[in-house]
């Protein structure tokens, strides 16, 4: 089959998604990626990875992804160097990680830049460097990455490629809670109790602590609640 069956195949499994056919979707992606269609390859690889219809098979997923991002899928990229990340279907390769993640971060993957900023922070496959990697995070953050936003917050925060700013880090980790970032939650919440970086708050510490807790987040339960017992000495007082 030539390339345009490969879109229409495409185009007819993303139809079937829509109306929650996912079966019919599957074997459409299928009869599109066997034709060479590399966003056909990377849906395949995707259901395979979460276990959509078919049972999870990390192995198989890399396949699909490898095969996507040897035609030049981003997506696919992206994802085939998460999976030597965490040597998952594949045994871990740190090099090949670092690899398949920059060459998708270069060709602006938004996702892929996140990504790569985390390998250069930890030293996965490449030397540490601290302020690349938050010159990468401020790139994910303004294609409104709120991952990148609350490990800003955590840099500025701990004075890593920067000199320590509280203030920063504050801003940061707001933005990033805005969004829906339980964890940023979690810190801002510390934030407010403490008055780093902004003004002493403990009805906005409890607010933040109370949103991680409501996200399931295990350590907000006890921080919420130290919280309402510092309000209550406050009231007692």
């Amino acid at each position: 089959m030539t390339k345009s069956n490969g879109e229409t195949y495409h185009a007819a499994a993303l139809e079937a998604i829509g109306k929650k056919d996912l079966n019919n979707a599957f074997a459409l992606f299928l009869k599109g990626a066997e034709s060479g269609d590399a966003d056909c390859m990377f849906w395949i690889g995707s259901f395979y990875n979460k276990g959509l219809v078919v049972k999870k098979d990390e192995r198989e997923a890399l396949k699909w992804f490898r095969k996507a991002a040897k035609l030049g899928h981003v997506g696919a990229m992206n994802e085939t160097g998460l999976l030597y990340a965490y040597g998952k279907g594949v045994q871990t390769s740190a090099e090949l990680a670092y690899k398949w993640v920059s060459e998708a971060a270069l060709k602006g993957n938004p996702g892929a830049v996140f990504n790569l900023a985390t390998f250069i922070e930890a030293g996965v496959g490449c030397k540490v460097n601290y302020s690349k990697a938050m010159g990468l995070y401020n790139l994910a953050r303004n294609a409104d990455s709120m991952a990148a936003s609350y490990a800003l917050a955590r840099m500025y925060r701990n004075g890593l490629g920067c000199e320590p700013d509280p203030v920063k880090g504050f801003e940061m980790c707001k933005e990033a809670a805005e969004k829906g970032h339980r964890e940023a939650c979690f810190d801002l919440a510390i934030f407010y109790r403490d008055g780093e970086g902004c003004e002493k708050d403990l009805k906005l510490a409890y607010e933040y602590a109370d949103k991680a807790a409501k996200m399931n987040l295990p350590v907000a339960f006890q921080l919420r609640a130290d919280i309402q017992k510092l309000i209550d000495a406050e009231k007692a007082e």
